[in-house]
C-alpha cells in the first residue's frame, strides 16, 4: 500500500493521476497547507522541505518502505513500480523523458514561481516571467503533440500526468490556438483515472 500525503494542488494531482493511471493501491493522507501541517515536526521527519506530495509504499524495492518527495521523483519510481507511465523502447523512452523534464522545468516551475512571486510581493515582473517561459513551453508541448498521441508517445504517460494539473489551472483559453494541445486536453478529461484523481477529497 502507498500513503500519498497530499493537499488539493498540482503537485499532489499529478501524483494521483498517477496513481489512478497505473492501479497502484494508495491511501491519501491530508496535509492541510492552510493550517500549516506541513511545518510540523511529526511531517518535517518525513520530508525537510516540508513539501507536499510525499509517498510512504510499505512495499517498496525489495519488500523495504520507502519514503519519496519530489512529483517529478515519485513519478518516475510509480513508473519503475508499475510498468507503466514510460516506453520501453530506448529511443521512445528518452523522448518521453525529455517531455517530461520540459513540462516540470519549462511549465510547472516557471509559472509556479510567477504565481507565488505575484501573491507575495505583489510583483508583475513575476506574472510577466511565468507567462512568457509558460507560452514557450506551451509551444514545444504543441509541436511534440502535433506528432505523437500524448506527451508520453503512444500512451498517456508520466509527461501527460504532469503536465495536465497545470494546464488545467490555466485553461482552454491559453490553448484556442494549440489545437493539438487543445484536443489532449480534451482527451484527457475524459480518461476515468484523470476524473478519479480530479474527485479525490483530501
Amino acid at each position: 500500500m502507498i500513503d500519498l500525503y497530499g493537499w488539493t494542488t498540482g503537485n499532489t494531482y499529478r501524483v494521483l493521476i498517477a496513481l489512478e493511471e497505473t492501479g497502484l493501491p494508495y491511501r491519501a493522507v491530508p496535509v492541510n497547507l492552510r493550517e500549516r501541517d506541513q511545518d510540523r515536526p511529526g511531517f518535517l521527519a518525513l520530508n525537510p522541505m516540508g513539501q507536499v506530495p510525499l509517498i510512504i509504499d510499505s512495499e517498496g524495492p525489495c519488500g523495504a518502505q520507502i519514503t519519496l518527495s519530489q512529483s517529478m521523483a515519485i513519478l518516475l519510481y510509480l513508473a519503475e513500480k508499475s510498468g507503466q507511465l514510460l516506453p520501453a523502447a530506448r529511443a521512445d523512452r528518452a523522448h518521453a523523458l525529455e517531455a517530461l523534464s520540459l513540462v516540470m522545468t519549462d511549465l510547472v516551475a516557471p509559472v509556479n514561481f510567477g504565481l507565488s512571486l505575484e501573491r507575495e510581493e505583489g510583483s508583475s515582473a513575476g506574472q510577466a516571467f511565468g507567462e512568457a517561459r509558460a507560452t514557450r513551453a506551451l509551444a514545444a508541448i504543441e509541436q511534440r503533440l502535433g506528432i505523437c498521441s500524448f506527451l508520453g508517445g503512444t500512451r498517456f504517460g508520466a509527461a501527460d500526468c504532469a503536465a495536465f494539473p497545470m494546464i488545467h489551472l490555466l485553461g482552454t483559453g491559453r490553448l484556442k490556438d494549440l489545437p493539438a494541445t487543445l484536443r489532449w486536453y480534451h482527451e484527457a478529461q475524459e480518461r476515468l483515472p484523470v476524473q478519479r484523481a480530479l474527485a479525490a477529497v483530501f
